[in-house]
């Protein structure tokens, strides 16, 4: 792993908002409100995430994709291979990760339009990402 995209499968994108040849890890995040249980993006003036926080509101959320680099991915996998080794995982999502080691990883905030991208949890989600791309198809 490295030099690598992930994705969730529940994201539907909209529009391609991959990067070709990404320069360092990032993720890819976009502002949306009026959310109750979301992965907030925390970064400084330079984009730097610095901290994720799980909550309900406004800002700027996971989008469900990330880049990692070469560098980075071998720290996650450690990581990972730690957890799994300890055998207690069953509860952790793949954003715990990298959540506890965003002291030790350099990764960014590629922002992204809030309509580029729609997360299907529920028959509801599904319906609002068919209705989106019904628009996007128009314009």
């Amino acid at each position: 792993m490295g030099d690598s995209y992930i994705s969730e499968a529940d994201v539907f994108m909209h529009r391609n908002y991959l990067i070709p040849h990404p320069s360092r890890s990032c993720y890819f995040g976009g502002f949306r409100r009026g959310f109750a249980h979301e992965w907030i993006l925390r970064f400084d003036e330079h984009g730097r995430v610095h901290r994720i926080d799980v909550e309900g509101g406004a800002g700027v959320i996971l989008a469900g994709l990330s880049y990692w680099t070469t560098e980075d991915a071998r720290i996650l996998r450690n990581e990972l291979e730690d957890k799994i080794r300890e055998g207690n995982f069953g509860g952790l999502y793949w954003d715990d990760i990298h959540m506890a080691n965003l002291d030790k990883l350099d990764v960014f905030l590629q922002e992204i339009e809030t309509s580029a991208w729609t997360e299907i949890d529920t028959p509801e989600d599904l319906e609002e990402a068919h209705e989106r791309e019904k628009r996007y198809r128009s314009t």
